[in-house]
């Protein structure tokens, strides 16, 4: 096993990850940091690496990031409260942009979320996960790739 800490950096208002959020990041020894602004967000990012952004704040607080990221290979998805949850917007994947792509139900996002976590832990040294052949987001990132 890799021994590769993967920072996750979570930005919204309060920058609280929702709980079984936070408890599957911290299970998959994850280094989480947090902030509430992206002025911040992007004060960390550029001293920093971090290989995952999760934004639960303002989206468009997000979309200021992103050519910050395309310079890097870093993932970012920001979730939008609906009635009983959230749906997860893909916005970034390894650098690449694909904010518009299908959005991602909770359970959907969480094995995109293992399969980027794996994929980064590997240290990159394996073929991308390709979210087509992930049963859970066959249309999650069609523009990605």
């Amino acid at each position: 096993m890799n021994d590769l800490v993967i920072r996750v950096l979570m930005l919204g208002e309060k920058a609280i990850a929702p709980s079984w959020l936070s408890r599957h990041l911290e299970q998959s020894a994850c280094d989480c940091w947090s902030t509430e602004s992206a002025d911040r967000a992007v004060a960390l990012f550029e001293r920093h690496k971090f290989q995952l952004i999760l934004n639960t704040g303002s989206i468009a607080e997000a979309v200021r990031m992103l050519p910050l990221l395309g310079k890097s290979d870093c993932s970012m998805f920001s979730a939008f409260l609906v009635e009983h949850g959230c749906w997860w917007l893909p916005m970034m994947y390894m650098g690449r942009e694909c904010f518009g792509t299908s959005a991602l139900r909770t359970p959907e996002f969480l094995s995109v979320l293992d399969d980027n976590l794996q994929y980064i832990r590997t240290g990159r040294n394996s073929i991308a996960v390709d979210p087509h052949q992930s049963a859970s987001s066959s249309l999650a990132f069609q523009r990605c790739w």
